[in-house]
């Protein structure tokens, strides 16, 4: 297998993973039973009526990214540079998760105009813990010594090969994927300090067990980001195999390794699906609760960023949608990645040159 045969195989995989995700989110609306649109209680006969047109407006929403890959692929393929496809699907990953948070929060605020005020839901309060909760509390010793210990060996094995090679080979070409892996390993622990510090509302009544399902809710994303440093770890070693490689070896070599990378997505893909599923029947019985709107100004609500320091939450609700609070800390991170990134990228493509 090639570099262009795994990114076409890797696309046609994607292609089945959303289509399965539009499913289950196209369904979402109704997890809790016809007297529910997603946390909004509804009136008898609502699907039949007013909520038949928002709920088609909510999928329709769900559809965005499909139109939006569709003309950029057939690009990429009469282009013939199908390793480009990679960049697709992260772009896509990203889109399709923003895009899911804002067709719900659009198809609530529709049908919240008729929410049955009987069983309306509560706004809700912060649950501030005065347990600070810290990423080693929820890291598992077994997993970081893994991934410390792979970085370390690749590490050891190519600078081995860099001194002991004469002339030495390019240091940009030998170190560059690897630091790269590096990087992504760092902002996968960035994802999972966003996930544990994520604040949550609380009910004023049964707070202690809505707080333990939204627990098990936190477990289970925290689950697939370490996850996924376990295989972008076990990755580390893929590289100097490929370097230290024989010419004849270095098509077998790369092709082995991406075979085990499409079966560990397809596995690791399973996993998420049944994890899921048993995480969406405890949330199906848990009552939702309501984060109040936090932008009361007119002039911030319909921005999609706003500068709160007086708020300690990394997004804000407002009367019109969700805004980005670029005061928070974690977010100040976030830039400061994404900056890094970039000019890591650049580093490495010029590296030599």
């Amino acid at each position: 297998m090639t570099i262009g045969e795994f990114s076409v195989a890797l696309y046609a995989i994607f292609w089945i993973v959303r289509i399965n995700g539009f499913v289950r989110r196209s369904r979402e609306p109704l997890m809790r039973g016809a007297e529910w649109f997603f946390d909004v209680p509804v009136p008898a006969g609502f699907y039949a009526g007013a909520g038949r047109a928002i709920l088609r407006r909510y999928r329709l929403r769900l559809l965005v990214p499909f139109a939006i890959d569709v003309p950029i692929a057939a690009a990429i393929f009469a282009w013939g540079n199908v390793a480009m496809l990679n960049a697709l699907i992260v772009a896509l990953s990203v889109a399709i998760h923003a895009g899911h948070a804002i067709a719900v929060d659009r198809a609530e605020r529709e049908a919240r105009r008729f929410e049955d005020r009987h069983r309306a839901v509560p706004s809700a309060g912060l649950g501030v813990s005065l347990a600070t909760r810290r990423v080693r509390d929820y890291s598992h010793p077994a997993i970081e010594a893994l991934v410390a210990l792979l970085a370390v060996v690749t590490f050891a094995w190519l600078a081995a090969r860099y001194l002991g090679s004469s002339p030495r080979p390019d240091a940009g070409y030998l170190f560059g994927t690897p630091v790269l892996l590096l990087y992504l390993q760092a902002g996968m622990l960035y994802a999972k300090w966003v996930a544990i510090e994520w604040r949550m509302p609380l009910p004023r009544e049964g707070a202690a067990r809505y707080r333990a399902v939204r627990e098990i809710a936190r477990k289970h994303l925290l689950a697939l980001i370490d996850w996924s440093r376990v295989v972008a770890a076990v990755s580390f070693l893929y590289w100097p195999m490929v370097v230290s490689a024989a010419p004849e070896e270095h098509a077998a070599v790369v092709g082995l390794w991406l075979v085990l990378w499409t079966v560990a997505g397809i596995g690791g893909t399973v996993w998420a699906e049944i994890r899921r599923k048993r995480l969406k029947a405890v949330l199906a019985r848990t009552r939702p609760v309501r984060l109040p709107d936090l932008l009361g100004q007119p002039a911030l609500a319909g921005w999609l960023v706003c500068f709160q320091p007086g708020i300690p939450l990394l997004v804000l609700k407002g009367a019109r949608g969700y805004s980005l609070n670029i005061a928070h800390r974690l977010s100040l991170l976030g830039g400061a990645y994404l900056a890094g990134f970039a000019a890591l990228l650049w580093l490495i493509r010029f590296a030599g040159h």
